[in-house]
């Protein structure tokens, strides 16, 4: 069996991505922005012209209308699969992000410690289900897989190739609408590329 190679899309820019807001899907789900739809239709033409067998979506609303239009334009249907939702962002859900990053630039430490003082996901969590995701791709024999996700299911899934606990790769910038490209032979995992926006339009 060969390598299963693995396009991560980060999902197009939401309205939370544009308010610096930290997602609230529970109870004001993000929508793509006029920005974010040029992004997805873009990126859906360049996607096309690849061979890509499946795609697989968080539940988001973000990431399924980010979907939507890759799957018209490839042609096939988009699966949903919870793996990839974004991690649980509990008491900061909704939160302006850059007054959290003002007021407790430490928080994120909570990801890799015992602490819950906001409540959130555990990023070994993360990492397992996205994981548990790709290894079943690659069990159906599948080639060329993308999925479309969020930043920190992305980053779990670049940490596992670069065999970090996912402190080094919470550094790593990942826009909107950008691909990070991995192989999976069974074993392990290669980057190829990180963060690649091969938009024409629409970076900024």
């Amino acid at each position: 069996m060969g390598a299963l190679l693995v396009y991560c899309l980060r999902h197009a820019e939401s309205t939370a991505n544009a308010n610096h807001s930290l997602p609230d899907d529970n109870n004001a789900p993000p929508v793509l922005t006029e920005k974010g739809i040029m992004q997805a239709i873009e990126i859906a033409r360049i996607l096309s012209k690849l061979r890509i067998q499946a795609i697989y979506a968080s539940p988001m609303l973000r990431t399924r209308q980010t979907a939507e239009y890759i799957s018209k334009e490839i042609g096939i249907d988009y699966q949903v699969d919870a793996r990839l939702k974004e991690l649980e962002l509990g008491s900061l859900a909704g939160k302006d992000y850059l007054l959290l990053n003002r007021d407790d630039p430490s928080w994120y430490d909570e990801l890799f410690s015992g602490s819950s003082k906001y409540g959130l996901e555990k990023f070994p969590t993360v990492k397992a289900r996205v994981i548990s995701l790709v290894n079943e791709a690659y069990k159906k024999g599948l080639s060329t897989v993308l999925l479309v996700s969020h930043m920190e299911p992305i980053r779990a899934i670049v940490a596992e190739a670069m065999n970090d606990d996912g402190r080094f790769v919470r550094k790593i910038r990942l826009d909107n609408a950008s691909l990070s490209i991995l192989a999976y032979d069974g074993r392990s995992y290669s980057v190829k590329c990180i963060n690649w926006i091969p938009l024409t339009n629409y970076r900024e």
